[in-house]
């Protein structure tokens, strides 16, 4: 039952009322790279994506790195990843070829100048004080009477609150799409994806390039497999404003159009990886293959657990294990 617990699906198997972690020692140091490049033309921006996911296979698949790479349909590449254990040359240093190609060609791409690497000491990346004096504008803190002056939130997410989903899909890309003779075609699919909607690859959700600890400890949860394998898990979705007791009713229609942009972004993607699963928390509603697209060969256990410990299907929710019986 413990085994299924860790992946197996919220409220599938029963009430979870303690939880124990596992900590880690803090790195010394925390920091993050920001980058946003405009390509003038579509041949340039595809010459941009192979630039940048060759820099991240020989680079940055590694303990080091994590967070979003975005594509959009305009041609522009935004870079929000995050780093750990390294100080700000060493960080740096790592996007000196991106940034060497950038200059090199000026006439293609606008942008490069807003490149930015900043660190900071890692015990106080939760320090409100040390925000609120000397990063203005990386997060929000909470301005209702009483509210304590520790409570913020990153203003990349506040979007997200309370927000009407029109559409969310997402999907593990194994990291054999890195290797030398395999980029081009990732790349590819990459691009086709981008012309239909904004997509995240978000490294910091796939686990290949992680200590062997990490894959080790993965490997003993009911997650799909696929995740120890994948460099990044790619995310395309599109959401509406808040939709909180007495908002304006969703956009039906805007909906539709944003969730055709979604799949249809994602079908180009899944291209190159057909087969790859994806997480149960954060995925399509409507997912096809669900037992197999969040689980894969670990199912048939989940199943044989659930069957044992309720049988009458007490915990019963939307794509979770048995619900289809």
């Amino acid at each position: 039952m413990c085994w299924a617990l860790k992946g197996g699906g919220g409220g599938t198997f029963g009430v979870v009322t303690r939880v124990t972690l596992t900590t880690h020692e803090l790195p010394a140091t925390f920091g993050s790279v920001t980058l946003d490049v405009r390509a003038h033309s579509d041949d340039a921006y595809r010459r941009l994506l192979a630039r940048f996911i060759d820099l991240y296979a020989a680079r940055l698949c590694n303990p080091h790195w994590g967070e979003q790479a975005i594509v959009r349909p305009d041609n522009l590449l935004r870079i929000r990843m995050v780093f750990q254990d390294l100080d700000q040359d060493e960080a740096r240093a790592q996007w000196q070829p991106l940034i060497e190609f950038l200059t090199a060609n000026r006439e293609d791409y606008a942008g490069a100048e807003s490149f930015a690497v900043h660190a900071m000491p890692a015990r106080r990346f939760w320090d409100a004080d040390f925000f609120r004096h000397y990063a203005p504008g990386v997060v929000e803190f909470d301005s209702r009477p009483g509210a304590s002056t520790d409570h913020f939130w990153w203003i990349s997410d506040a979007h997200q609150a309370g927000s009407f989903w029109y559409a969310y899909q997402s999907t593990c890309l194994p990291a054999s799409l890195l290797r030398q003779q395999n980029q081009s075609r990732f790349v590819d699919a990459w691009f086709a994806a981008s012309r239909h909607r904004e997509l995240a690859l978000q490294f910091n959700k796939g686990l290949a390039g992680a200590p062997a600890a990490a894959i080790h400890a993965a490997r003993d949860t009911a997650m799909n497999p696929d995740v120890v394998d994948a460099f990044a898990w790619a995310v395309c979705a599109a959401n509406g404003p808040p939709a909180f007791s007495g908002s304006p009713a969703p956009d039906r229609a805007k909906g539709v159009a944003f969730r055709s942009r979604v799949v249809s972004a994602m079908t180009a993607l899944r291209a190159v990886a057909p087969d790859a699963g994806t997480y149960v928390n954060e995925c399509d509603y409507f997912q096809p293959d669900w037992q197999r697209a969040f689980w894969g060969a670990n199912y048939s256990r989940l199943l044989g657990i659930k069957r044992r410990y309720d049988p009458e299907g007490i915990f019963t929710v939307h794509h979770g294990v048995g619900s289809d019986i």
